[in-house]
């Protein structure tokens, strides 16, 4: 836009045509300060009151292009429109558009004294925000959500009530609706020229600059979220590490596996069978040679069993080889003992 001719590009986005120029507008102003003049000076002159608010300058426009509520009302009258704010209680218009934003046509909003137009052609809603690239599509869930920023915010909205002329743009998108693959830049903010409490300023936000932040929150929780998502996942790993360091000795010994577990059963067996062997090779040591082959193949032979009659009954009773040995060697030791006792009395 030009200057701060924003009045003049609302008026005209509203219209969809090039209807208003800034001399347009600026002899709206005029009429309607000189008219303010009048009913001044119709109490006299040289009243205090008249002389402040001479004083005071116009309260319609200024020499940055600005130009109050009061001149575009005006210029809408001609085409029969009206600015109702939709904060007024008393209208009925206002109240369906608080209950239902798409139930009117369109929307004029001010802001630090900028003037921009919501409106819909055909099915659709656009922000025609004179501060962005180019229309935004507003899809009508974001339109309320949109209006309601705007006025917990402290943004004057103006309904358009009436009939807009017809335009091009409507007939085209009520046939084929537009699709916007990316949302239009905001140029810049819009400036403050003066404090003025009837044209709406807000020290907030602009409206589009606070959906661009909304989206930027967006995309911000979404990594967090992810980032939070990382760190739960290795925060698992890392906790079920830290379980298996603090797990007792008693725990680590249950945890060993069934593998394990055979393996020193089989060990365990082993052992036993060397100890076995251990035994024996010390009782062979103990005897003759020849003692010690015949027990090699009494090893061989099954264990013998014998029967023993007694006063209960007869009991069969097992034999084991080293009995049987021990037994052989004190009968060979008697008969070894036997023959040297003769074979000294021979000499005698």
């Amino acid at each position: 836009q030009d200057g701060s001719l924003c009045a003049q590009h609302c008026l005209n986005a509203l219209l969809q045509s090039s209807y208003f120029t800034a001399v347009d507008l600026g002899a709206i102003a005029n009429e309607m300060d000189q008219a303010e003049r009048e009913h001044m000076a119709a109490r006299g002159v040289e009243t205090e009151e008249y002389q402040q608010f001479v004083q005071q300058g116009s309260s319609n426009m200024d020499d940055s292009g600005f130009f109050s509520v009061q001149v575009l009302a005006s210029a809408l009258a001609v085409w029969d429109l009206e600015l109702v704010p939709l904060s007024k209680r008393d209208h009925p218009t206002a109240q369906r558009a608080r209950d239902d934003p798409t139930a009117v046509s369109a929307y004029i909003c001010n802001f630090r004294e900028h003037w921009f137009t919501i409106r819909r052609l055909g099915s659709q809603w656009f922000n025609l925000n004179s501060l962005l690239s180019g229309p935004e599509l507003i899809s009508e869930s974001y339109l309320t959500l949109f209006l309601a920023q705007l006025r917990q915010e402290g943004y004057t909205i103006f309904i358009v009530v009436g009939s807009l002329p017809l335009c091009e743009a409507d007939q085209v998108l009520s046939v084929t609706p537009a699709v916007q693959r990316e949302r239009p830049k905001l140029l810049r903010a819009p400036g403050r020229n003066r404090s003025r409490q009837g044209a709406g300023s807000s020290s907030a936000a602009p409206p589009y600059a606070a959906a661009q932040d909304d989206e930027a929150e967006d995309d911000e929780l979404r990594r967090a979220l992810e980032i939070s998502r990382q760190l739960h996942d290795s925060g698992d790993v890392s906790l079920q590490r830290a379980l298996a360091e603090t797990r007792p000795p008693g725990a680590q010994a249950a945890a060993i596996s069934d593998q394990d577990l055979q393996r020193a059963l089989e060990l365990s067996r082993q052992t036993a069978e060397d100890d076995a062997s251990l035994q024996q090779a010390l009782a062979l040591s103990l005897l003759s040679e020849d003692e010690a082959f015949g027990q090699a193949d009494d090893q061989r032979r099954p264990p013998t069993t014998t029967t023993t009659t007694g006063s209960t009954g007869t009991e069969a009773t097992t034999v084991a080889p080293v009995e049987d040995l021990r037994q052989r060697r004190a009968k060979f030791l008697d008969q070894l003992e036997k023959k040297t006792a003769e074979g000294g009395g021979g000499n005698d």
